[in-house]
């Protein structure tokens, strides 16, 4: 571990540990085929050699002094990641902290800082006592953990010239709340060349090529697995992920098996409805009819503003564009439908909220035994899934509530005409005294909440 010396008392002291992860650098053993010896007394022999690839970087450790100010100061440092690989078909590069924890912290200090914003900041509009990275040098993002590593790079072809280097800037901003010291954290840089392995569920790239067999055929990882993994794996200890595209609009998901042994997009879906916007049965999750479009287009608006008001029945869809969050009423998650249908992409659904069985809330939150407690809670909101306290659109109130210490999800499962089953977690336990409720079923279906889909058994 790379140890600096602190420049001035008020100073911080940042160090970035760099650990490269080598994927698939091997060569496949030389085989003897199974063609007959020929008269020649010659046995001809099949040689394979895999595609491999590799990682190097310019610097062992990355070195920031910041004197901080009142307002916080802003400083960054750059690396160069380059992937040598002797695929035809390219590479991909993959970006994370070492561990499950984006906190920068210090030895002596409870003090840490945080990598837990939203969307792009600048290095103006960054807040005290954060970091985060950039691939521009200019819009900075929340640094990923372990479970949710970024794609930052993605190449069909063998690279030439520089295409097999990437330069990545990472920027902190401090003020003078934070104690001085040393404060360290440990990145992971894996590369994959492309066609070196099998990749996790199947090799799909699609949403919508996801099939209940391919769910079945992924390793289902332990309860205790924290760490992602992009090839197909035996080993338990690994959760299978994947980033596969949703054909109707391009937009990326990260998706993952879980221990319930369902697969379950690890993110909110974020479908934009436009004036025009029907879906078919071709692409979307419409089982009782062949199209289907909704009430109205996706309403724009931010979490600090009041927006329109809206009556039960309708189905809407909010956007809050400072946070890239989507939020549906129930009428518009299920489709129009009674829950047979969804806006989910084919081959994915609403998850269940009103029994046990697969692909349900309560499956889920059962097999990790989450305690019902604020560490559950926030054990639920910030390890695993995408599960976060991003709030809801209260539409009595015309606006954003709970955005911090609250998530709600919708179910497919309706309670009566006018309330829907739905996943419910806070730190506060503001509902029914719980801190999360996997069958929460008394709520007005006018409300919009976040979506999340977990595939078809």
């Amino acid at each position: 571990m790379h140890k600096s010396r602190l420049f001035l008392n008020i100073s911080t002291f940042i160090t970035f540990l760099i650990t490269t992860f080598l994927v698939s650098s091997f060569l496949a053993p030389i085989n003897a085929s199974d063609a007959a010896v020929k008269d020649t007394g010659v046995n001809p022999v099949d040689v394979s050699v895999a595609p491999a690839a590799s990682v190097s970087l310019d610097k062992e450790s990355l070195d920031l002094e910041i004197n901080p100010t009142a307002e916080g100061a802003f400083s960054s440092t750059t690396l160069n990641v380059s992937v040598t690989t002797n695929s035809k078909n390219g590479y991909e590069l993959y970006f994370s902290t070492l561990d499950t924890d984006t906190k920068i912290s210090a030895r002596d200090s409870s003090k840490t800082i945080d990598s837990d914003f939203t969307g792009a900041v600048t290095s103006a509009t960054m807040t005290a006592n954060k970091w985060g990275y950039s691939l521009d040098g200019t819009n900075f993002y929340a640094t990923p953990n372990s479970l949710n590593a970024a794609k930052i790079k993605d190449l069909d072809h063998a690279p030439v010239d520089e295409e097999g280097k990437t330069a990545i800037e990472f920027g902190v901003k401090v003020d003078t709340s934070l104690p001085s010291g040393e404060y360290r954290k440990t990145l992971l840089f894996t590369a994959l060349g492309h066609g070196t392995t099998t990749r996790a569920f199947s090799g799909i790239t699609t949403m919508q090529a996801m099939t209940p067999a391919i769910c079945a055929a992924e390793t289902t990882p332990s309860i205790n697995a924290r760490v992602a993994t992009y090839i197909h794996t035996d080993d338990t200890n690994y959760i299978p992920s994947a980033y596969l595209t949703d054909v109707r609009d391009g937009r990326k998901y990260s998706i993952r098996k879980y221990a319930d042994g369902s697969c379950w997009m690890d993110e909110i879906l974020k479908l934009h409805f436009h004036s025009d916007t029907v879906l078919n049965s071709a692409s979307s999750d419409l089982n009782s009819k062949d199209t289907w479009k909704p009430d109205d287009y996706t309403f724009e608006m931010t979490t600090k503003t009041t927006g329109n008001k809206y009556k039960a029945g309708y189905s809407l869809s909010i956007n809050m564009t400072d946070t890239g969050h989507y939020y549906y009423t129930w009428q518009n998650a299920v489709a129009g439908s009674t829950g047979t249908d969804s806006i989910c992409p084919k081959g994915w659904t609403l998850p269940g909220g009103k029994d046990d069985g697969d692909g349900t809330f309560s499956k889920f939150v059962a097999t990790y035994n989450f305690p019902q407690s604020e560490a559950g809670a926030k054990d639920i909101m910030s390890t695993i899934m995408p599960f976060a306290a991003i709030g809801f659109y209260n539409y009595t109130q015309g606006k954003l509530v709970y955005n911090t210490t609250e998530g709600r999800f919708w179910s497919k499962d309706a309670n009566g005409g006018s309330n829907a089953y739905n996943f419910y977690i806070s730190t506060n336990k503001r509902v029914d005294n719980l801190y999360y409720n996997a069958k929460d079923k008394n709520t007005s279906k006018a409300f919009t909440f976040p979506v999340v889909c977990v595939a078809r058994n």
